[in-house]
């Protein structure tokens, strides 16, 4: 039974084929002559059709409409009912019948020609009365349908569907239709969001923008970094001009390599960060973003009257793409949580550098893991013995914080 149907599939795919293998060779100069009416149409582009025809009109008409022809579909029984009053005489419309006889038709024609609309055809009887009634004909005969009735239309539609977007491609393509058109039609989609969006629909703005002056110091800055969650500060002079940007990967640099939070905040700033221009894309700003070496992935937006800051996180936030991690590369200096499987932060490590080249320095310990050898089992150091490496963890930390303040170091915790 298996090897019937695949053999009934096969046969049917290569029927079809078979069938639209002898379309390129019919095209001449109906298909330039329809082409040119539906270029030249001041109106919008009426495709009509019945039965399957219908069906794949109304998928050709959604195309035409999405690739710069304003179209639409219409039934031939809704036109005979009032839905003719929809056309005037700057359209063209477009019948679909592989027959080319559909009774509608007789009521359908002289309406046309009584208002000056153009009609084109797609039919697979050269001879029928929607034949003789069009200003071009697009042929879509077949020798024999895939249906081994020779009943069901098969090779018929995809014929039709064949040279209905060979049609709407080649009006397309001489309209100068390009990806920013197609993305104006589609602002929902994907393309739309990579296309359409620009950095000023993203950026932060005005009172949004955290700031200090430059005449602040590290903790006026990192207070402001905190309120903020935004993870960046401009640092901006008497007349607003923005000097440079504190970020909070440059607080941890500060910290490690030996500063003061009474410090002032330029000396801590990163000056010469990544500029984008306000009405470059999004997608450009994020590549830009994601390619630059330098560590902090933020950038800051000039324009003649204001600047904004605008971060990876910016992109998420605001649903332009699609929710990822943004991971901060390390410089030599920074101090990071090193994570195991996932879970929770094990231990703080330091990028230092070696005579070999760099290495992870290990500073501080959360927790120990003792994976088995076969990794069915994870044996873990008491509850207590966790805490009290994370008050350890904590103390130490603390007393980083206090010794570069100037304070005295704290006393360790009883054992036990």
């Amino acid at each position: 039974m298996s090897n019937f149907l695949l053999e009934a599939g096969r046969q049917t795919l290569m029927l079809e084929l078979q069938e639209a293998s002898r379309l390129p060779e019919r095209l001449g100069d109906d298909f330039i002559r329809a082409a040119e009416t539906i270029i030249h149409c001041e109106g919008k582009l009426i495709v009509s059709g019945i039965g399957k025809s219908g069906h794949i009109g109304k998928k050709l008409a959604a195309t035409f409409a999405s690739t710069g022809t304003p179209a639409f579909f219409v039934h031939p029984a809704e036109a005979l009912h009032g839905d003719l009053g929809m056309l005037d005489s700057r359209d063209v419309m477009l019948f679909i019948s592989y027959s080319g006889s559909a009774k509608e038709l007789d009521l359908i024609v002289p309406r046309l020609e009584e208002k000056g609309i153009p009609l084109l055809a797609m039919t697979g009887k050269s001879t029928s009365p929607l034949a003789l009634a069009a200003k071009a004909v697009l042929d879509i005969a077949v020798e024999r349908e895939a249906c081994p009735m020779h009943l069901a239309p098969t090779s018929s539609t995809v014929n039709t569907l064949m040279l209905g977007d060979a049609l709407a491609m080649a009006v397309m393509q001489a309209r100068g239709f390009n990806e920013e058109d197609f993305a104006r039609s589609h602002p929902a989609g994907a393309l739309g969001a990579r296309l359409l969006n620009k950095v000023h629909h993203l950026m932060r703005r005005d009172e949004e923008v955290p700031r200090v002056n430059t005449e602040a110091n590290v903790m006026d800055a990192m207070l402001e970094l905190s309120r903020t969650g935004l993870g960046l500060v401009a640092v901006c002079d008497e007349a607003n001009r923005v000097q440079g940007v504190f970020t909070d990967g440059d607080l941890r640099r500060w910290l490690v390599a030996g500063g003061t939070l009474n410090d002032g905040v330029t000396r801590a700033m990163t000056r010469n960060g990544v500029t984008l221009q306000a009405d470059s894309r999004a997608v450009e700003a994020k590549e830009r973003l994601m390619n630059t070496k330098s560590a902090p992935r933020r950038s800051w937006m000039r324009t003649a009257n204001w600047s904004a800051p605008l971060t990876c996180r910016t992109f998420t936030r605001r649903g332009s793409f699609k929710p990822q991690t943004f991971r901060q590369p390390m410089q030599v200096g920074d101090v990071q949580f090193q994570r195991s499987g996932g879970r929770r932060p094990v231990a703080l490590v330091r990028l230092q550098r070696t005579a070999n080249g760099f290495s992870l320095k290990r500073v501080g310990r959360l927790a120990q893991i003792d994976v088995s050898r076969r990794g069915r089992r994870c044996r873990r150091l008491s509850r207590q013995h966790r805490r009290r490496h994370r008050k350890l963890e904590m103390l130490r930390l603390q007393d980083h914080f206090i010794t570069g303040l100037g304070g005295p170091r704290p006393a360790p915790p009883p054992d036990g």
